[in-house]
């Protein structure tokens, strides 16, 4: 007679609840962005909010551009600084000094230059907000092209201005269009 010896146990696995927001998943570098947090349990004293860079491969260890303590807090909002970089971002919410990802937001698209809204009828007014890739010249200036084009539609210089919004018409034939930022960098 053979004899089996089990032994039982339970294993209750859980995630984490909550949410974080930001305002938009949209906008300019080196400008700011509201980002809210909405926890089931407070974070532990070291708990943290970070700002990622989404490019970077997950086998690495991310090393946040902008990062800020939660202070226990379960519920709370912010208001952090973009890096002046264009790229794609996320904000990471962690519970533990650790890498122990709490929550992530939606991805947020950090570009030199904003277009709202992104879908017009034609002659409807386009709001453009544009931010200096690095460093603003007298010479820089933004144009709307067909995308993918190569010949220029409308031009307006940015007078050396390192952040600005101004409304331009939309062009009169339906299509695809950009914005392009254009610099001169001296030698």
């Amino acid at each position: 007679m053979k004899y089996f010896l089990g032994i039982c146990f339970s294993l209750s696995l859980f995630a984490a609840q909550g949410k974080i927001t930001v305002e938009n998943n949209r906008a300019a570098p080196g400008s700011t962005l509201g980002v809210s947090w909405d926890l089931d349990t407070g974070p532990s004293e070291k708990g943290r909010l970070g700002l990622f860079v989404t490019s970077f491969p997950t086998e690495e260890k991310d090393v946040p551009v902008f990062k800020m303590s939660l202070a226990k807090k379960a519920q709370g909002k912010a208001r952090i600084p973009l890096p002046e970089e264009p790229g794609q971002y996320v904000v990471r919410v962690f519970a533990e000094e650790d890498e122990t990802k709490y929550f992530s937001s939606e991805s947020i698209n950090v570009q030199p230059i904003l277009a709202t809204p992104s879908a017009v009828k034609s002659g409807d007014k386009v709001t453009v907000t544009f931010s200096a890739p690095d460093r603003a010249r007298n010479t820089d200036f933004i144009a709307l092209y067909g995308m993918g084009q190569s010949q220029r539609l409308w031009k307006q210089a940015t007078n050396g201005m390192a952040q600005g919004t101004f409304r331009v018409p939309s062009p009169k034939k339906p299509g695809r269009y950009e914005f392009r930022y254009f610099t001169t960098k001296k030698k």
